[in-house]
């Protein structure tokens, strides 16, 4: 009897390895189409951020604009940096994480620096952009605009470059 025992808890134990190794096998896939999943949000985040601009051009001739933005334009304006900035913490957060790669982060904060380079951006930046993003995401903004000079570069690049 003791010998059919420890050959069934031998059995019982076999078995809970391997059911371990199957839900280690499990997770593993759940995270990699989680991560998947992540990095496809982000590029959807870009794709819609483009099509804005392809819908609405002014939406980049109001950041390099020298005259005063109208009502109208200001409102466009705040909305779509609002999404773009909220975008670029999602982007973050995941990279933070380990959900995104460097490289795909890197693309990210190309993009954000480009944002923080406009002195219209940054003016925006400081009367409210800063107030629709957490406190962390906040700060490393701050860090960003210290180490940039101010520029219209990245935008009248994608203006002037069909001339």
């Amino acid at each position: 009897m003791d010998r059919i025992n420890q050959w069934l808890t031998l059995c019982a134990n076999v078995g809970v390895l391997i059911g371990i190794g199957f839900l280690a096998y499990e997770i593993r896939q759940n995270t990699d189409a989680t991560h998947a999943q992540t990095r496809e949000a982000v590029f959807t985040g870009k794709q819609v951020e483009l099509q804005a601009v392809s819908d609405d051009p002014n939406l980049i001739i109001s950041i390099i604009k020298q005259d005063s933005l109208t009502t109208d334009e200001q409102i466009k304006l705040f909305t779509w940096l609002a999404s773009a900035l909220s975008a670029r913490e999602f982007s973050w957060l995941q990279w933070k994480s380990g959900v995104i790669d460097e490289t795909q982060w890197q693309s990210e904060l190309v993009i954000l620096r480009g944002f923080l380079q406009a002195p219209r951006v940054r003016l925006w930046w400081e009367n409210v952009g800063h107030m629709t993003v957490s406190n962390e995401f906040h700060q490393f903004v701050e860090a960003q605009i210290d180490s940039l000079q101010p520029t219209n570069g990245i935008f009248e690049a994608q203006t002037e470059w069909a001339n």
